[in-house]
């Protein structure tokens, strides 16, 4: 059941500090005019989450070690989202369901409020989280003069006035069972010039490998009507039971070619499956609830599993037979028509009927190669990055960096699990990828020649690489990687042109650190009096 199992460490601050990759918008569209060029209003920055910024005042590569922090909050709980900047205030959500809006300038919290369950009725949402209430990370847009918030808390989308906290709407994204395993751990994508004028919110929705959940997939919710436009499961959507292989907890990107002649291809939205287990009580993963293992030797299997008498999976009947699971959007890179919710193609490298647990877990981008090329990469669990066509979702390449650490079957910890950024670097301006996967403990950076991949590095200026990541920049699909017997850089590597960098942070943050045992390690805190009998 760990398929997003990642190195996380208590929260015990918020640090203002931005993830810049590169310099410059690798052919994404132009900001909103009342944006601000150093304001960074949703994740990964722009709807094409390239996680890159033009902000006159970013660090450079000589000034970058010279970051110290300005001010710190201590949060209520673990804090795993990307704080959203809009203006001059930062918005931010916990796993406890505290959503923060706080001072950008000084770090004072200017409102606060209680989401998912610990939101106060009629706004309460009482589904069951894997791992927290608020791990979706903000979205600020103007909605009918009004500054709004969209953030995902336990299964439901919500609303919120940006200067108050007031929460403006809610949306559920599984109503039918409101107490179910279902949740939003996507981080929205808002659309402004959409076919009906209102802006649409776009988010995708889990149920963490949990069977007979209608809320899976990705929708497009009206921000005026509060409304579903469409809803996109890719297992109803092909005949299938909702076996549990149609979820997105990664974070849709959008991509607007208004003069397409495909009407199709015209608004595009992209978006990661994850992975796709096999859920029958003998299988290889148990969903959620009681653990369900194979029957001991001499015993007989325990009996196929149900389906449900309250009509929340109509294709099912009598019970789910899970070799039946695979579909063509499981484990998949899959391009959506943003006007109807209609998929328009899939890209799927693993095998069908695998429990490898290789998700596509970290979110899809947009960019375009040399040439003009309009693409869409993402990294997997797997530990590759795939580059596939804007248009047909046909391969352009893919590097692979890391393997994907499975520890068992249906359960891998490795690959590419936090995101990727893409951004124009160097003196050519050519797009590239810069990521950290989880397996070896390195610091690395690639920018092969046509030729061959040659490396150099650097004086370290950092005490130590992280030690759970190995940073790497790729371009055109291959790596450079360090000898395995060599000692690990402390401070990225650059090639010997000089043209390209690529930080390697401290584990943790100057003057920030983390005490105690991390996460995994440390007792489940009591019970709060909101939650129930479950944290």
């Amino acid at each position: 059941m760990l398929r997003r199992l990642l190195p996380i460490a208590a929260a015990c601050a918020l640090v203002p500090a931005t993830a810049l990759a590169a310099p410059g918008h690798p052919g994404a569209p132009a900001p909103a005019a009342a944006q601000r060029s150093c304001d960074w209003p949703t994740f990964g920055h722009d709807l094409s989450r390239d996680f890159a910024t033009t902000c006159p005042s970013i660090p450079t590569a000589a000034t970058v070690a010279q970051l110290t922090p300005r001010w710190v909050v201590h949060a209520s709980d673990v804090v795993t989202a990307q704080p959203a900047v809009a203006g001059d205030t930062v918005y931010v959500g916990a796993w406890d369901g505290t959503f923060y809006a706080l001072d950008l300038a000084s770090g004072a919290i200017l409102w606060q409020q209680g989401l998912g369950a610990a939101a106060a009725a009629p706004w309460t949402d009482d589904h069951s989280d894997a791992y927290g209430q608020i791990t979706s990370s903000a979205a600020v847009a103007t909605v009918a003069g009004r500054r709004t918030v969209f953030v995902g808390a336990a299964d439901s989308l919500y609303a919120l006035d940006a200067g108050s906290g007031t929460i403006l709407w809610r949306f559920d994204a599984d109503p039918q069972q409101p107490t179910g395993n279902g949740e939003i751990e996507s981080s929205p994508a808002v659309w402004q010039s959409t076919p009906n004028g209102h802006p649409w919110v776009l988010v995708g929705s889990d149920s963490n490998q949990s069977t007979d959940y209608p809320g899976e997939g990705l929708w497009a919710v009206d921000a005026v009507t509060h409304q579903a436009v469409w809803h996109f499961n890719p297992e109803t959507y092909t005949g299938k039971p909702l076996y549990g292989c149609g979820n997105v907890w990664s974070s849709p990107a959008l991509d607007l070619e208004p003069g397409n002649p495909d009407p199709a291809r015209r608004a595009m939205a992209f978006i990661g499956m994850a992975d796709c287990p096999d859920n029958s009580p003998s299988g290889s993963l148990a969903s959620l609830g009681p653990l369900s293992l194979p029957a001991p030797t001499g015993q007989a299997p325990p009996a196929p599993r149900p389906c449900p008498t309250d009509g929340t999976d109509p294709n099912c009947h009598g019970s789910y037979d899970y070799s039946q699971r695979w579909q063509p959007y499981s484990e998949a890179i899959v391009g959506v028509d943003a006007a109807t919710g209609t998929p328009v193609w899939s890209y799927q490298p693993h095998q069908p009927l695998n429990t490898a647990d290789d998700d596509f877990g970290s979110s899809p981008q947009v960019f375009t190669l040399p040439g003009g090329r309009r693409v869409v990469g993402e990294g997997s669990k797997d530990g590759a990055y795939y580059v596939v066509d804007r248009d047909s979702g046909a391969l352009v390449w893919k590097a692979v960096e890391q393997g994907n650490g499975n520890v068992q079957d249906s359960q891998a910890v490795g690959g590419f699990i936090g995101n990727t950024a893409v951004g124009r670097v160097g003196r050519d301006g050519a797009p590239q990828v810069f990521g950290a996967s989880r397996s070896t403990p390195r610091c690395a950076t690639t920018r092969p020649p046509a030729s061959r991949c040659r490396r150099t590095t650097r004086p370290p200026a950092s005490p130590r690489c992280a030690a759970s990541t190995a940073a790497a920049a790729l371009r055109r699909g291959r790596p450079c990687r360090a000898p395995r017997t060599a000692p690990a850089p402390s401070r990225a590597a650059s090639s010997t042109t000089g043209r390209s960098t690529a930080p390697c942070a401290p584990t943790t943050p100057p003057r920030a650190r983390c005490s105690g045992p991390s996460r995994s390690a440390r007792p489940s805190p009591p019970v709060p009096p909101w939650r129930g009998t479950r944290w």
